[in-house]
């Protein structure tokens, strides 16, 4: 997936789902393991990733839905947020 764009959204709309105040802009030129530091809960993973999902699939309409999973679990591996291992 090389569409910086949707890159960048998917980063916005990810802090936005966990509650953070921040997005791609404040991150975009550290390079240190920014995504290590914040984090999320499961309902908002899951919420985060049909949002992905649904964007990657527009953004990429010719890609199967397989493809289009691939690719969302590549991106969260790389810039997903830590889940927070209890949901209080």
């Amino acid at each position: 997936m090389t569409n910086n764009k949707l890159h960048k959204k998917l980063i916005d709309k990810m802090f936005k789902i966990a509650g953070y105040e921040i997005g791609y802009k404040e991150i975009k030129n550290r390079d240190d393991n920014w995504f290590q530091q914040y984090t999320m809960t499961h309902a908002q993973e899951e919420k985060w990733k049909v949002y992905c999902l649904k964007k990657i699939k527009k953004a990429f309409p010719s890609f199967s839905n397989k493809f289009v999973i691939l690719q969302y679990s590549y991106f969260n591996m790389s810039f997903g947020l830590k889940i927070k291992t209890n949901d209080k």
